[in-house]
């Protein structure tokens, strides 16, 4: 496993446990909401940009099949 799929595996486990948090956090709108939102929106981002790069998974072709063959 390369460091970049890591971080991204990393960075999405992360992700999906603070947004469970943030959906049943009982206050919402309070700073500690709005810091964790932005920590979330970044590693989405994160997350969004590392899967570009990610071609362990099928001998360096894209992890969707193209449309063509």
């Amino acid at each position: 496993m390369t460091p970049l799929l890591l971080s991204h595996l990393v960075a999405a486990l992360v992700a999906r446990s603070l947004g469970r948090y943030q959906l049943f956090r009982p206050t919402k709108g309070d700073a500690r909401h709005v810091l964790l939102g932005r920590v979330w929106a970044g590693l989405m981002l994160w997350i969004a940009i590392t899967s570009y790069w990610i071609r362990d998974i099928r001998d360096g072709d894209f992890s969707l099949p193209s449309p063509t063959g």
